[in-house]
């Protein structure tokens, strides 16, 4: 078990990478490295966030991470890469080479450095149609490469995430929280909270809660090499409340 560890974040300059930066806190136990690319929208407000909470920001491209592993030795790798359709088009780019290249690229490369960190990824509820949608696909191909890497490793399928904090504008996002907040509500005042968690929105505020309660649970059982978990969304819901149960 390591005294310290070393948590590098990739996509720190998304929605779920600003929750875990905002929120997560390890007193002398864990040290936060923020990836964030000079190009990042993102790139001033992260580098505050990181400042803020004494984390590390790591500015650089893609291309140039793989010296940035060899200096940090992470112990944990959390990965929030995620795109949009808008953001592809001005890119010509696609989610297979996005959000499945880049997450393969990160494994491939913490391979060849014989590093085997726990690696967190937020993945997606709704795995199960993967073959009829490009964004599923992408994140099923993820999640097979971690089962495959021998890696420890935690997949986190979460549903809407919205809150905020969220400084893009996804209209059909918004609407789509709004509508799942308010039949949420309706069913938990029916006593009915176990079907409200299968469609409940998380802000990113509750992922940086998520994210260090299991990094802290797996730290706690001196790091199981072979640890394989993956979180529902109902589980979710239901570690988030026992988190706030006095």
């Amino acid at each position: 078990m390591h005294d310290t560890h070393r948590m590098l974040i990739i996509g720190a300059s998304g929605f779920c990478g600003n929750g875990v930066l905002s929120t997560i806190q390890f007193p002398e136990q864990l040290e936060i490295y923020a990836h964030i690319r000079p190009t990042s929208s993102g790139l001033q407000p992260t580098k505050e966030l990181c400042m803020m909470n004494g984390h590390t920001a790591v500015i650089c491209p893609m291309s140039e991470l793989d010296k940035e592993i060899d200096r940090i030795q992470p112990t944990i790798v959390c990965s929030f890469i995620g795109t949009t359709k808008r953001k592809m088009r001005k890119i010509q780019s696609s989610y297979n080479e996005i959000d499945f290249g880049i997450n393969e690229q990160m494994v491939a490369m913490l391979k060849e450095k014989s590093l085997t960190p726990l690696f967190v990824y937020v993945s997606s509820m709704g795995l199960e149609w993967h073959g009829w949608s490009a964004y599923l696909e992408a994140r099923h191909l993820v999640e097979r490469t971690l089962e495959q890497s021998g890696f420890p490793h935690i997949i986190i399928r979460p549903g809407i995430l919205s809150g905020p904090t969220r400084r893009e504008s996804r209209f059909a996002e918004s609407i789509g929280a709004s509508i799942s907040n308010l039949a949420c509500g309706m069913l938990d005042s029916m006593g009915l909270q176990e079907f409200s968690d299968s469609s409940r929105p998380l802000t990113a505020e509750q992922m940086g809660r998520l994210v260090q309660d299991l990094v802290n649970t797996w730290i706690q059982n001196d790091c199981p090499i072979h640890h394989q978990q993956m979180i529902e969304i109902k589980e979710i819901h239901q570690r988030l409340r026992e988190l706030t149960t006095p």
